[in-house]
C-alpha cells in the first residue's frame, strides 16, 4: 500500500517537527518554569507514542492491508481518543476506587462518528477496541524509562537550590571547558564539585574515566543514579592524588581560590585544570586574592572569556586554565 505507506511517512516526520519544536534548551530554575517544562515533556512523550506506533502500522502497511481500525488510527484526532480511553482504563487499574465508566454513548457527537467509522458500535465493540489499542503500543512502544524519569524529576528538584555559591553549569559552559582541556578518550578526568553533573555528562561523551567529588547528599543521590564515579563527598578534605589528566570543575565563588588551588593538586604532570571564576582575583587592588595571585603567577596560566550567563545570576564569568609541568 504505497500511498498508506507514503501517508503515514509524512505523519512521522509532522510529529518529529513537533517534538523537535518541543524540545528547546527551556530554563526551569523556577516552578513555574518547571511546571512548563513538564508540560513539554507530556507533549514530547504522546508525540513518540503516536510516532513509533505509526512507524509500525508503516511496516505492516507494506505486507498488508490495515483493519479499518488501524487506518482509523491514522487520523490524529481519533488517535488521541483512543490513547484517552487507554489512560482511562489503566487510571482505573492503578486507582483503588476510581471508575473509568468506559462506555458508548448514544450522541450523535463528532467522537461517536468517528468510532463509528473505526468499526465501533458499542460499549463491548468499543472495550475490545481499547484492548487492540493498549497491545499495539505494547508491540510498537518502547516503554519509558523509570530511571530517566526519575532523574528529570531530581534534576528539576535540584535547580530550585540555585542560589548563592550553587549555580550549576550551563551546557554551553561545560563544553567550551571540555574543548580547553584538550580531553581525549583516554584521559582520566575529575569533576571535583560536580553538583548534579552537569560536566561530568559532558566529560562522558569523549571519555569514560571520569570520577566526581560532591558534598550534597540530594547531589550524590543524583549522581550515583546517573552512573557517575564518587571518590569523595568534600573537595576539601579529600587528599590531592595526581593522577588525572584534566581537572574541570565550576568551584563555589566565594572561596574560588581555595577551591581551585586544592584541586590543582589532583592533577598529574603536564594535566590541565579549567575552571569557570570570577573577574575580581586578578585585580591589584583587591588585597583579598593577594597570596592566591602569587601562587597563580607561579603557574602557567591563561584566562578565557565566555559570554554564556548562569540560569539565577548575570555576574560575569572567565575561564581558567592552567597547565601543570610535565617535569
Amino acid at each position: 500500500m504505497p500511498a498508506t505507506s507514503e501517508k503515514i511517512a509524512k505523519q512521522v516526520a509532522s510529529l518529529q517537527t513537533k517534538i523537535d519544536g518541543l524540545s528547546g534548551n527551556y530554563l526551569t530554575n523556577t516552578w513555574k518554569r518547571q511546571q512548563g517544562q513538564k508540560w513539554r515533556d507530556t507533549q514530547i512523550e504522546r508525540f513518540r507514542l503516536q510516532q513509533q506506533v505509526l512507524e509500525y502500522l508503516g511496516l505492516e502497511a507494506s505486507r498488508r492491508d490495515l483493519t479499518a481500525f488501524e487506518n482509523a488510527l491514522l487520523t490524529g484526532t481519533f488517535f488521541e481518543i483512543m490513547r484517552q480511553f487507554r489512560d482511562r482504563k489503566q487510571a482505573e487499574a492503578e486507582r483503588p476506587g476510581y471508575k473509568a465508566n468506559i462506555t458508548f454513548r448514544t450522541s450523535g457527537d463528532a467522537t461517536i462518528k468517528r468510532l463509528t467509522k473505526a468499526g465501533i458500535h458499542d460499549t463491548d465493540s468499543l472495550m475490545a477496541a481499547v484492548t487492540m489499542f493498549e497491545d499495539l503500543v505494547k508491540a510498537a512502544v518502547t516503554p519509558p524509562d523509570p530511571k530517566a524519569t526519575k532523574i528529570r524529576d531530581m534534576i528539576f528538584k535540584a535547580r530550585l537550590y540555585q542560589k548563592g555559591d550553587i549555580q550549576f553549569t550551563p551546557e554551553k559552559i561545560a563544553s567550551q571547558l571540555i574543548a580547553l582541556s584538550g580531553v581525549t578518550a583516554s584521559c582520566k578526568v575529575l569533576e571535583p564539585e560536580a553538583g548534579i553533573g552537569s560536566i561530568a555528562d559532558a566529560v562522558k561523551k569523549t571519555t569514560p574515566h571520569v570520577d566526581c567529588i560532591e558534598i550534597a547528599s540530594t547531589f550524590r543521590e543524583l549522581l550515583e543514579l546517573k552512573g557517575h564515579n564518587l571518590i569523595g563527598d568534600d573537595l576539601l578534605n579529600c587528599d590531592p592524588r595526581p593522577v588525572y589528566d584534566a581537572v574541570l570543575m565550576n568551584p563555589p565563588f566565594s572561596d574560588e581560590c581555595r577551591h581551585i588551588r586544592h584541586a590543582y593538586g589532583f592533577l598529574k604532570p603536564g594535566g590541565r585544570l579549567v575552571t569557570v571564576c570570577g573577574t575580581m582575583m586578578m585585580r591589584k587592588d583587591n588585597k583579598k586574592y593577594n597570596e592566591y595571585r602569587e601562587w597563580l603567577e607561579g603557574q602557567r596560566f591563561r584566562f578565557v572569556d565566555t559570554d554564556e550567563k548562569f540560569e539565577m545570576t548575570g555576574t560575569n564569568t572567565q575561564i581558567l586554565i592552567i597547565e601543570k609541568p610535565a617535569a
